[in-house]
């Protein structure tokens, strides 16, 4: 039971992560830096 948590956790803040990271990219998309 205690390892589903901390799965859950693991999970949740990998998915954080990512949208984070998502609005890095969205936010370097408007801002052109992938015309580095």
């Amino acid at each position: 039971m205690h390892q589903k948590i901390e799965d859950k956790a693991i999970f949740n803040s990998a998915i954080s992560a990512y949208s984070e990271l998502d609005k890095f990219k969205k936010f370097s998309d408007f801002c052109g830096f992938d015309k580095w």
